[in-house]
């Protein structure tokens, strides 16, 4: 995909979401189902899918470089993100969806240059019917760690239930404010 070329909307077929995730995302990447553009444009590759686990690998483009020629940041998050949409989507049953509702990432050290592949990798570690919570990695061609992310807790959404970050006086073992009415 260019500049010039239009992005394709509408390109997720409604037909996936009749098989549970895992079998969905398994249909795309094996060319029975359209990619989105995302895809053309990353270059990323599915390197492994299990349930509960993905692995895909990108080029290092010098699109994604900054100012001094080495990689942004910012595409450590892209990648990981992506894994670990395919982490959860892994684990959904027919019809599930989930969306990232929190996304940080810790950089570690020095991002390589562009013209090496760089690989993420994403766990589920923790899934109920309302969220699900992913640890993950980008390592890059010698398996150096370069990126790393932890969802928080209650920080994914599944089945289109955003469940977020509860609030201090929802946390058990902490007692709520008396309304203003009842005050001293």
């Amino acid at each position: 995909m260019t500049r010039g070329e239009p992005a394709q909307v509408g390109v997720f077929e409604a037909g996936l979401l009749t098989v549970p995730g895992l079998e969905a995302l398994r249909e795309i990447h094996a060319g029975r189902s359209r990619q989105p553009p995302i895809h053309q444009w990353s270059g990323r590759r599915l390197v492994a899918l299990q349930h509960g686990k993905a692995s895909i690998a990108m080029p290092a483009s010098g699109w994604f470089c900054g100012p001094k020629g080495r990689l942004h940041s910012g595409i450590f998050a892209f990648l990981l993100d992506m894994t670990h949409l395919y982490s959860v989507v892994s684990t959904l049953p027919a019809g599930g969806g989930c969306t990232t509702a929190e996304l940080s990432v810790t950089v570690l050290g020095e991002p390589p240059p562009s013209g090496v592949e760089i690989t993420g990798r994403s766990q589920v570690v923790y899934s109920d019917e309302r969220s699900a919570l992913a640890e993950g990695l980008v390592t890059g061609q010698e398996g150096r760690p370069l990126a790393q992310r932890i969802t928080p807790p209650n920080a994914a959404t599944r089945n289109g239930r955003h469940v977020g970050r509860t609030r201090a006086a929802d946390r058990p073992g902490r007692r709520r404010p008396a309304p203003a009415a009842q005050r001293p």
